[in-house]
């Protein structure tokens, strides 16, 4: 893939070229930009935040939760997103 170099118009007068970065520059500068949000936060807007809708209550009611083998690593990931 080649980068096709494009300006950004600043004012009316003066195009200004904008400056070229890598993929991972725009991510780190986007990743100091973003503020990060709590669980808390998201709860109150989303409700629960449990990556599958098993672990979404206190009560897993799912029938086969007791044959599920990806079960352990979902409510490790819980865990980790609850702390």
């Amino acid at each position: 893939v080649k980068a096709v170099p494009f300006t950004a118009q600043l004012s009316a007068s003066e195009p200004q070229p904008v400056k070229k970065i890598s993929a991972g520059e725009a991510l780190m500068a986007f990743a100091t930009w973003a503020r990060p949000v709590s669980t808390n936060s998201l709860r109150a807007i989303e409700g629960s935040v449990a990556p599958i809708p098993c672990l979404g209550s206190e009560t897993n009611e799912c029938p086969m939760s007791e044959q599920c083998f990806t079960l352990p690593f979902w409510a490790g990931l819980d865990e980790v997103i609850n702390q």
